[in-house]
């Protein structure tokens, strides 16, 4: 398809390569006044990718983000499509929402409940309490890594959960003290 112009495509690659300029510079002003010219038009903006040439465009048109032709054709940018807006980190979250000082309070929290779990695991010769501890432990765990990427507690089932685990895995650690027999008191 491009036999005709390759030569002078390679000349231009080999022009952008040894000036290392990607992005702006002569070569994208030259492509945009020839281009301009090509379509009989007087101006010509080269965008990094064709959905910004479209997103451009859509803008300059004046549809732009609340605009129900823009909701339909991208509504993966549209407001109205964020369901929970919220950062991708549950513990920058914490910081946004209530401070460093809950940041610090959760984190000495999740501190404290993993160092009872492990010293229960340490004595507990019980293979069912262990079993427990263990699961706990790893339900708290595999929360945490997700906070890292995701907020959760926006998600009320998901934050009732997370609290029921730490209070299991914490009710758990202290069995194996209670004498046979005695509920949880």
């Amino acid at each position: 398809m491009h036999r005709e112009i390759r030569s002078g495509l390679d000349e231009a690659y080999r022009r952008v390569l040894e000036k290392s300029c990607f992005i702006q510079g002569t070569e994208l002003s030259l492509f945009e006044q020839e281009f301009a010219a090509y379509c009989g038009t007087k101006y010509c903006v080269g965008t990094a990718s064709g959905l910004d040439a479209v997103c451009l465009a859509l803008r300059a048109l004046g549809i732009g983000p609340g605009d129900e032709a823009f909701n339909r054709v991208y509504p993966a940018f549209s407001y109205n499509s964020i369901n929970a807006p919220h950062s991708h980190n549950l513990f920058l979250q914490l910081v946004c929402d209530a401070g460093i000082t809950a940041l610090a309070v959760f984190l000495i929290l999740i501190f404290v409940y993993f160092r009872m779990m492990c010293a229960a695991l340490h004595r507990e010769k019980d293979w069912t309490s262990r079993m427990y501890q263990t699961a706990f432990t790893g339900g708290v765990c595999g929360f945490l890594v997700q906070a890292m990427t995701d907020y959760s507690f926006y998600n009320y089932r998901v934050l009732f959960i997370f609290w029921a685990y730490l209070a299991l895995g914490a009710l758990s650690a202290r069995r194996s003290g209670l004498p046979e027999g005695r509920l949880l008191a």
